[in-house]
């Protein structure tokens, strides 16, 4: 998503990032970060979602598709 963004929005960033060999790592730690944010919000959002883990424990087909849906 981000090298489509740089691509269609930012082409002079994408085209400096891409002359001077930076544009790999520049998406791998855009992604990096976007895990980590990611890493850090899922709790919160299953515990808002209701995927407890007495839901995982006795309906874990709901489990997974609250836990799906709050990565979606």
């Amino acid at each position: 998503m981000r090298l489509t963004y740089l691509q269609d929005h930012k082409s002079e960033l994408y085209a400096s990032l891409l002359m001077e060999g930076k544009l790999f790592t520049h998406l791998l730690d855009t992604e990096d970060t976007a895990n980590d944010w990611l890493d850090r919000m899922m709790p919160d959002m299953a515990k808002v979602a209701g995927a407890t883990e007495e839901l995982k424990a006795h309906d874990q087909m709901a489990w997974v598709g609250l836990m799906k849906n709050c990565k979606v």
